[in-house]
């Protein structure tokens, strides 16, 4: 992958690019901006933010031990006072400052001029510059989009980070990367290995097709989505909402000051449970009319008693908009349809020319559909739970070998301030800590507790079925196997035991004997004594 993403990259950027020296592969392009962050920045350390912003550079500088610096972009064409910004270098030292080019949310396109200003102060003030190039291909018409690596001697002190999602269509994948000198490129491979380790190799392999694609496709990805920003502010024009025109990326950026309220949140909760219907559906259904089964807010006892009085809620719904975000807009700009995972990676194949067989083995499953799906709902939350469960087991183990005392409570909180890990339970999480500060296993808490209990009988239909039909569910399968695992006393463990003492003469206790005595069988009636060296059969 990196041969062919330091070529697209030489093609698209005018400069040589060392596969080997210049790129990390890295699970997306919030762990490349993570890596970035880590790499360039120590405990104490100042970094500058154009705000608005994309939610992670915070928590990314936050977590780094640093402090962010927030600059403005004025609406609605969202420049930066060059006065202000040359203050927030002057005045605080920065060791990095992070670009969003094209800017996710407000969609500005940065001018070469703009850019020029920047890397001057970086190379004045001796800071390094992070940018977040993922929509460097959705740029209209007449801007253009200049990368800051290739101005003049901004090579050695900037971090190009980007994915590959919004440009082939592959969210999900968790495919993005590093451009930096060398010297950086060494620390920054250092940081990926303790944070994810790798990127899947096999989707590596797949999207290499894409990075080969000749300009006929980035023209017809950027037609496509200037026909759509197009047709979404008129839109919003016919309806007399004033809002800014985007020169990049597709988030839209709506201007509900004359209404009289200075947040939008706060906007839509005046509104009546009538005027909320059309927002709640929007959230809880696909085009077709079918439940969104991901969503959070269909499973709440608040919903589900009060529903169709959304003003009860009304904090629900606004914990799910948080959730959408930008990923709403960019929904109704590619046309707002709901669509199954298999036509995604169908389509994604298609597009990519990656072969696969379209005629799956799988068998239909036979029943009544509404009993599934419902099987099914309480089988995933049941699975999130564990995977959040194991999470923070994980956390809790690093924590008491490091001496980090976090509070977990907190850190549940944390994540909701993210992109992607916004689920409703968060705040029960805390909750569970807060009653509990020595927790070790969240599904002992009773919140949690009761909900796997409840979902256990529909998990196990549902992971049998997939079994039966040949429907592969590995995380599902393997949630509630970790279930059965930690909540069996015997089995799991005295089985392994007892297969390590039949190709090891490892030994093994037994139940029946008092602790401290270790016994060895003779499982071939080939065997000799116990040794720590050889078992020869």
């Amino acid at each position: 992958m990196r041969e062919a993403l330091a070529a697209k990259q030489e093609h698209f950027m005018g400069m040589p690019i060392d596969p080997n020296q210049n790129i990390v592969v890295t699970c997306g392009s919030t762990e490349a901006m993570m890596a970035a962050m880590m790499t360039v920045t120590n405990p104490g350390d100042k970094v500058v933010i154009f705000s608005p912003f994309y939610e992670n550079y915070g928590a990314d500088t936050i977590l780094s031990g640093a402090e962010p610096i927030y600059v403005p972009l004025n609406p609605p064409t969202f420049d930066f006072d060059r006065e202000t910004l040359e203050a927030a270098f002057r005045d605080n030292d920065p060791k990095a400052i992070v670009l969003c080019n094209p800017s996710n949310p407000c969609g500005k396109v940065f001018t070469r001029e703009e850019l020029t200003f920047i890397a001057d102060l970086c190379k004045k003030y001796d800071a390094y510059c992070i940018t977040d190039e993922v929509y460097e291909h959705i740029v209209y018409a007449p801007h253009e989009h200049v990368y800051m690596a290739t101005l003049p001697g901004m090579f050695e002190r900037t971090i190009s980070c980007s994915s590959l999602s919004k440009t082939y269509s592959i969210t999900g994948w968790r495919l993005g990367y590093t451009i930096a000198p060398a010297q950086i490129t060494e620390r920054i491979k250092k940081v990926h290995d303790f944070l994810t380790v790798g990127a899947a190799a096999p989707l590596q392999e797949a999207v290499v097709t894409a990075l080969k694609f000749d300009d006929s496709y980035y023209d017809e990805v950027l037609d496509l989505y200037t026909a759509k920003r197009d047709l979404f502010c008129q839109g919003l024009d016919s309806i007399g909402l004033e809002h800014n025109v985007p020169q990049g990326a597709y988030y839209v950026m709506m201007d509900i000051s004359e209404f009289g309220y200075d947040s939008d949140l706060e906007f839509l909760g005046q509104m009546k449970s009538e005027e909320l219907g059309d927002l709640v559906y929007c959230l809880t259904h696909d085009r077709d009319g079918s439940v969104r089964l991901t969503e959070e807010l269909t499973m709440n006892e608040l919903y589900k008693q009060h529903h169709p009085d959304h003003e009860k809620y009304w904090e629900l719904i606004a914990a799910e908009i948080q959730c959408f975000g930008a990923n709403t807009f960019a929904t109704i700009l590619r046309g707002g349809k709901g669509v199954e995972y298999k036509e995604v990676l169908m389509d994604v194949c298609d597009k990519m020319k990656v072969n696969y067989n379209k005629d799956s083995s799988v068998e239909k499953i036979e029943g009544n559909r509404e009993q599934w799906l419902e099987a099914l709902r309480q089988a995933l939350l049941a699975s999130k739970i564990i995977s959040y469960a194991q999470g923070f087991m994980l956390i809790r183990e690093a924590s008491e070998v490091h001496n980090w005392q976090l509070n977990y409570g907190n850190t549940a909180l944390l994540w909701r301030e993210g992109c992607i890990i916004r689920s409703a339970f968060l705040g029960n999480i805390r909750d569970a800590y807060e009653n509990n500060p020595d927790l070790v296993f969240l599904g002992s808490d009773d919140y949690f507790r009761n909900i796997l209990q409840n979902a256990l009988p529909s998990w196990r239909k549902v992971v049998a079925k997939s079994v039966e039909a040949g429907l592969p569910m590995p995380c599902m399968a393997s949630a509630i196997t970790f279930l059965d695992g930690y909540t069996t006393e015997r089995l799991p463990a005295n089985l392994l035991q007892a297969q390590r003492d039949y190709f090891g003469a490892h030994t093994y206790e037994r139940i029946d004997q008092p602790r401290g005595q270790f016994f060895h069988t003779n499982w071939t009636g080939k065997g000799g004594t116990t040794a720590s060296s050889t078992y020869n059969v």
